[in-house]
Formats: structure tokens, sequence, C-alpha cells
């Protein structure tokens, strides 16, 4: 039986259309770094965009400026006379210098350059300073790290706002594309399991989403681990409902709520429920054998 329902998901998964696939990777990469947009439709076809603009390099590179330094310099924090890091430091700080003078050329905001030039300079005169003293110390670091977190905050915010901009300008060519097909779409988010909250790719697509599309048509999941298994866990998902209403007559009361239980997401939180009550019932049953059954 279980051959036969795989069979006829992997069928219908090819059936189903608008989606949209966020991968937490880029295809054809080896990085497995980048979130890709996909949109699959009728025929085939296909079409994708990659939400990381310029600015949202450049601001996570200066965020980052203190994780350089501190990669090259840490192993010397309790060896004062060892002055290995310098030559290291100060082609790092080449490296820094170049960034400094390349802002003004980018396509940040005024106040975002303003601010950029200020994080890098301070890193520079950190830098500068620690060679002249010829000195590298954790407390050095700590203050010097303390200085930079504002614009740390500062530069990850503005990135994370440049990659959200770039997310929904990509979504609303489709929006525009689709027309009213748009409220058909469905969308299945790929995430790791720290992001499976308040998913950036998943807020954006809520967004542009109507309110009533939000929580039957996006679906954020750590399972998937390929494009296909996304594809076959969505439409799980939305086959399984349908199948047993057909099987299980809805206008019965009992019926329906076992219908609330049949999607994979509801059922992994009926099977935990039921879980935790068949564990109490265990423990309640060997609490009893031991003379300590709680009264409760």
């Amino acid at each position: 039986m279980q051959q036969n329902y795989n069979g006829f998901i992997q069928s219908l998964s090819q059936h189903i259309y608008p989606i949209i696939v966020v991968t937490p990777f880029t295809l054809g990469t080896s990085s497995g770094t980048g979130s890709q947009f996909i949109l699959y439709l009728p025929h085939g076809a296909s079409e994708s965009f990659i939400p990381f603009p310029l600015a949202f390099y450049e601001l996570k590179a200066v965020a980052h400026i203190p994780v350089g330094i501190f990669s090259l310099v840490a192993p010397y924090f309790n060896s004062p006379n060892d002055t290995q890091w310098i030559d290291p430091l100060m082609k790092y700080r080449l490296a820094i210098l170049k960034a400094l003078g390349s802002i003004d050329h980018t396509t940040l905001s005024a106040e975002t350059k303003s601010k950029t030039k200020k994080a890098i300079q301070l890193s520079i005169d950190f830098i500068d300073q620690s060679i002249r003293a010829k000195r590298m110390s954790a407390d050095d670091f700590k203050q010097f790290g303390a200085q930079f977190t504002p614009y740390a905050y500062y530069s990850l915010y503005e990135a994370m706002a440049a990659y959200e901009l770039a997310i929904v300008e990509g979504l609303t060519r489709w929006k525009k594309k689709l027309g009213p097909e748009w409220h058909n779409v469905y969308a299945i988010v790929m995430a790791l399991e720290i992001t499976l909250k308040n998913n950036p790719n998943a807020l954006a697509l809520e967004s542009l989403m109507d309110p009533d599309q939000v929580k039957s048509h996006i679906f954020v999941t750590a399972q998937a681990k390929t494009i296909n298994e996304a594809l076959l866990l969505l439409t799980r998902e939305l086959a399984a409902p349908i199948m047993g209403s057909l099987i299980f007559d809805p206008s019965n009361k009992e019926n329906r709520e076992l219908l609330k239980t049949l999607s994979p997401s509801a059922r992994t939180a009926f099977v935990g429920e039921a879980a935790k009550q068949g564990l109490a019932k265990i423990m309640r049953g060997a609490l009893s054998h031991t003379g300590h059954e709680s009264t409760k």
C-alpha cells in the first residue's frame, strides 16, 4: 500500500502549479549557501532568482571585520612577546583599506556610506594602534569589539533589509506575471532548523499573499533536503486532507476531528500528543506496580 501511495504522490506532484520552492542553497553550487527562489509552471517551465544584491555582501563583509581580525590575533592573546600576528594583520589591513576606498562607488545610501566608513576606519585605527604598540591582548580586542558593535548591528540590519527588498522585488514580478493565478500559488520554504520560526524567506512571501492564503499556501520545513523531497512533501500536505474527506464523511463530527490530523504537519503534532498520552499511561502503570501511583 505504501508503495502505491508513494507512486500516487510522485505522479500528483507533477500536476500542481504554480509552485514556489525556496532553497537554502543555490543550485549548481557546492557551497551550500545562498537562497534561491524557483517558480514552477505548467509544461515543465520554470524560472528563478537569487535575492543577494551587492549591498548585502558589502554590508555583511563590514559587519564581519572583527571576526577577520580575531581569527588572526586570538592565538597570540596569551603570548604577549610573540608578534607573528603582525604581518598577517597588515595584509588584512590592506584589504580593509581597499574596501574603504570603494565605499563611495557603491549604491549604498548616504547614511549607510557614512556609517560604513566609520566602521572601517575604526578597524584600521585599532590595527594601526596594535601594530605600533606590538601588543595584542584579549582586553584590547574586547574594547575594540565594544566600540564596533553598534556598527555591526547596523550593517547586518541593513544587509537583511537589502535581502528582503530583493526578495519582494522578485516575487512582485512573479505576482504581476501570474495575475489572478497568484491566488493559487503554493510555496514551500526549505529551511534550517534554526530558521523555522520567523523565516525571512517565508516572511517575504507572506507580505505579498492574501491573508487567507498565508496559513494554507505557505509551508516551511527542515525535513526536505532536495527540491524533489520538498515537492513531494508539499504534495502530501495538499493531498492528504482531500483524500481523507473522500474516504471519511466530513458531516460526522468524529470524522471531522480525524480529518484535522491527516496532513503530515498536523499528523506530526497528533502523533506527538498521542506519544505523550501513551507515555503517561505507561508511567502510571509502572508507578502502580511500585505502589507509588500518583493521586492526580
